[in-house]
C-alpha cells in the first residue's frame, strides 16, 4: 500500500460526485477490499492552529478523517468544509477519528450531524472513533451515542463501514 503525505487547502482531482456507491441490492453500498489500492494523507489546519483535521483515503469510497484540537463555533467551518469536499469527492463513508479532539461545543455537534446527513444523503454512512471520556460524556448527555455508530478505535469504525451493517 503506497502512503503519501502532503499539506494540501485546494481541491483534490477525485471521483464523480454523482455517481452513488455500489451496493448489495438492498440499499446498503457494497465496499470491495480489493479497491484499496493506496493511502494519500492531507492535513488541514485552521488559520489559528486550533483544529487540525488529516485526511485518509482508505478505499475507493472510504476516507477517515483525523480532528485535533477544537471543534466549536470558530473552527466548525473547516470541518464543515472537508466534509462537504469529501463528499464531492465520492468519498460516503467516512471515520471521524475524535481521539484526539480537547474541545467539542454545540456548533460542532451541529457540524457533526449535518456531515451524517450529508453522507446519508449519498446513501453513505458516518462512524467515530472516540475514546476520551469527557467528549464521550457530551454524546451520551445529547443523546448522540444513539445517533452516531461510536467504537473505541479507528480500525473497528472502519471495519463497520466496510461490512455495510449500518442503517438509515
Amino acid at each position: 500500500m503506497a502512503r503519501g503525505k502532503h499539506v494540501a487547502e485546494g481541491a483534490r482531482s477525485g471521483g464523480d460526485s454523482s455517481a452513488a456507491p455500489p451496493d448489495h441490492g438492498d440499499g446498503r453500498p457494497a465496499i470491495d477490499v480489493s479497491e484499496i489500492s493506496r493511502t494519500e494523507r492531507r492535513t488541514i489546519r485552521s488559520s489559528d492552529k486550533k483544529l487540525t483535521i488529516e485526511f485518509e483515503q482508505v478505499s475507493a469510497h472510504m476516507a477517515v478523517l483525523k480532528l485535533a484540537g477544537t471543534l466549536d463555533v470558530y473552527t466548525h467551518r473547516l470541518l464543515r468544509e472537508a466534509c462537504e469536499k469529501a463528499c464531492s469527492d465520492g468519498y460516503w463513508l467516512l471515520v471521524l477519528d475524535l481521539d484526539d479532539l480537547d474541545f467539542l461545543d454545540s456548533t460542532g455537534l451541529g457540524t457533526l450531524v449535518s456531515a451524517l446527513k450529508r453522507v446519508r444523503a449519498h446513501r453513505g454512512a458516518l462512524s467515530l472513533s472516540l475514546t476520551k471520556d469527557r467528549i464521550l460524556k457530551i454524546f451520551r448527555i445529547t443523546g448522540l451515542i444513539r445517533v452516531f455508530p461510536t467504537f473505541p478505535s479507528v480500525t473497528e469504525a472502519k471495519d463497520y463501514l466496510f461490512a455495510g451493517n449500518f442503517g438509515r
